[in-house]
């Protein structure tokens, strides 16, 4: 998150002031409950939920959780053109993994019932959305035709560069009132992009801060758009590094140099992809899956953690195939793909795993980064003590 402090103004007559700021960003998480019909959300105020960098691994959200959000969640989202690093990111993804399956569609909320689907109301600014009464009777309408929606989201453009502190309260005031009237579909906040720097940048910075500290107070849903701007995972470390800017004295996170671009939404093809896996890992939430680390591990080994090789799902599988396995013991785990004469194509794992359930993929590529051809092919585990192999099927 923008570390630093917060310059919110404080409403003691509906919300609590002097908050301290929480930075774990999914300490706070807190398993969200299921109410109402047909599978509409209730968000009753169990604690803030939190998206930030942090959740942007898909390894670590079991695959009932990705499947139980794919049925479930059905978002109306507003935006104008930064916000399509969203729905490209989602976008991406799917194409990576059709296991992740996206559907959208412009003002009309698609009926397919295997994905996380999403009316896309592209072109909206604040007005249109719930800073007038237009805007606010436009969003009614669109929930009001859509009752299947259980979601509602809300993305900035530039806004915030300029806003004052009682412009953003007067979007806290617009939302609690749409969230007064649909008990069923849950809000969620953002932060504003991290692209700009300079006065804007800070003042932006202000502002979200602002809505940062409200949500935290106020138990909301927050997708912090400008802390997936100015993180970037470096594989070569391992670890995660911000982009930051100075200004009048204060160090100003923003958007990082390897999202300097404009392939899609204003930004890189790598940064939109942080976006839609950020918007998993909060649909999954939504859905019912709880995280207790701030990476979405147990703490502790699940009890009774037996060693197990999970057979590949779907199979057979074009363009790629999720393998699925349980470490028993911490320790060196190897996982190969061969062909079906027994010669090496690809290593999928190799290093030291923690006790736990693991998930990886592969995409039908050979080591050399080659689509292999259609045929049957073997998965095959080596941890210390345990060993097991499995048959796959690629369909071209």
């Amino acid at each position: 998150m923008e570390a630093g402090t917060c310059a919110c103004t404080s409403r003691p007559s509906k919300r609590p002031g002097n908050v301290t700021r929480l930075f774990l960003s999914t300490a706070l998480i807190i398993l969200v409950s299921m109410a109402g019909k047909g599978g509409a959300l209730a968000w009753e105020g169990q604690g803030p939920l939190v998206i930030d960098h942090e959740c942007t691994d898909l390894s670590k959200i079991p695959v009932e959780w990705i499947d139980s959000a794919k049925s479930q969640m059905r978002m109306y989202y507003g935006h104008a053109s930064h916000g399509e690093q969203v729905t490209g990111g989602l976008s991406l993804t799917e194409d990576a993994d059709p296991f992740f399956a996206f559907a959208f569609d412009y003002r009309k909320l698609p009926s397919d019932a295997n994905a996380f689907t999403v009316n896309d109301d592209l072109g909206v600014n604040p007005a249109l959305f719930w800073q007038t009464s237009y805007g606010m009777d436009r969003t009614r309408a669109a929930l009001n035709e859509n009752p299947s929606i259980n979601i509602s989201m809300f993305m900035w453009c530039i806004e915030l560069n300029t806003w004052t502190a009682g412009q953003v309260e007067e979007y806290f005031d617009s939302m609690e009132v749409l969230e007064t009237e649909f008990p069923e579909v849950t809000f969620i906040y953002t932060t504003g992009n991290a692209q700009f720097q300079g006065g804007d940048g800070y003042n932006r910075w202000l502002r979200n801060e602002q809505i940062r500290e409200y949500c935290t107070a106020s138990d909301k849903v927050l997708f912090d758009f400008a802390d997936l701007d100015a993180w970037w995972f470096d594989p070569d470390t391992p670890g995660w590094e911000q982009g930051t800017y100075t200004y009048d004295g204060h160090v100003v996170p923003t958007q990082h140099s390897r999202y300097y671009g404009d392939e899609w939404g204003h930004t890189t093809f790598e940064s939109c992809e942080v976006k839609g896996r950020a918007t998993w890992w909060m649909v999954s939430m939504l859905s019912g899956w709880t995280a207790t680390s701030s990476d979405g591990t147990e703490d502790i080994p699940p009890a009774g953690l037996v060693n197990v090789l999970a057979q590949n799902f779907p199979n057979p599988f074009n363009p790629a195939t999720r393998i699925a396995f349980s470490l028993e013991e911490a320790g060196r785990t190897r996982l190969d793909i061969f062909d079906a004469a027994g010669r090496l194509v690809r290593t999928l794992v190799d290093g030291n795993l923690p006790a736990a359930r693991h998930e990886v993929s592969w995409n039908g590529m050979d080591r050399a980064g080659r689509p292999v051809s259609s045929g049957v092919y073997f998965y095959s585990i080596t941890a210390d003590g345990f060993r097991d192999t499995k048959k796959m099927i690629l369909l071209r």
